[in-house]
């Protein structure tokens, strides 16, 4: 009986301790499309641990051999500061992941970012994880 009360106990505390773990844990994705000669910002993520995204640009309109640069931002009091880069294909499908160990939790978002001045179009996906 007494070993009947511990096992259930143990179940008990494995289930409260994982559900407290993964009540800050969180992932998913946003769609959305882009328009930029330019820059241009995604949405806010408010990630509540170090956060890593996937961006898959699937483009519209492009320039054949450039590239668009794409800039993890994180919101700071004094300032944005740069986290992560990558770049992508401005013409074909293309992803990239951006990520920093230890970036800690916080306000994100991606800035997109054209150097060529032609108009770059297409939808963007961005799975997201902390």
């Amino acid at each position: 009986m007494m070993f009947r009360k511990i096992l259930a106990f143990s179940f008990l505390a494995v289930v409260l301790f994982s559900s407290v773990l993964t009540a800050f844990a969180a992932s998913g994705t946003y769609e959305s499309t882009y328009s930029l000669t330019g820059g241009l910002n995604s949405r806010t993520f408010d990630a509540s641990a170090t956060p890593k995204f996937v961006v898959t640009t699937y483009p519209s309109k492009g320039l054949k051999g450039t590239t668009m640069t794409l800039y993890l931002k994180k919101q700071g009091f004094f300032g944005d500061s740069d986290i992560d880069s990558g770049t992508v294909s401005s013409t074909e499908v293309d992803s990239v992941t951006l990520y920093k160990s230890g970036s800690g939790s916080g306000k994100y978002y991606i800035r997109f970012r054209n150097f060529t001045g032609i108009l770059f179009e297409g939808k963007v996906k961005i799975d997201y994880s902390w």
